[in-house]
């Protein structure tokens, strides 16, 4: 029986698993729209500041979500990092 980490077999085959982590910083955004698609759409585009990936789907009959994804460098170049959170949109 495995039992996910920390699974006897994991073990037993480490060196042929070959067990690695990688650590990396990440950044997204979440947005809503009454854009509606067709159902979990994942798209990616590299562009003059990194890759940016988004991935969209429906939440209800009127309503999508979609999380725009980047790593922390590609998020400053785009000037992301200036944006403040707390601050509601078109308020400044």
């Amino acid at each position: 029986m495995c039992d996910g980490a920390h699974s006897r077999f994991r073990t037993l085959f480490a060196d042929d698993f070959g067990p690695s982590a990688d650590v990396a910083s990440a950044k997204f955004i979440w947005f809503g729209t009454t854009y509606m698609f067709d159902g979990l759409t994942f798209v990616h585009q590299d562009g003059p500041d990194g890759v940016f990936a988004a991935h969209a789907y429906p939440i209800s009959d009127s309503l999508s979500t979609f999380i725009v994804e980047t790593d922390a460098d590609s998020w400053a170049r785009a000037g992301l990092d200036a944006f403040a959170p707390s601050t509601p949109p078109g308020s400044e």
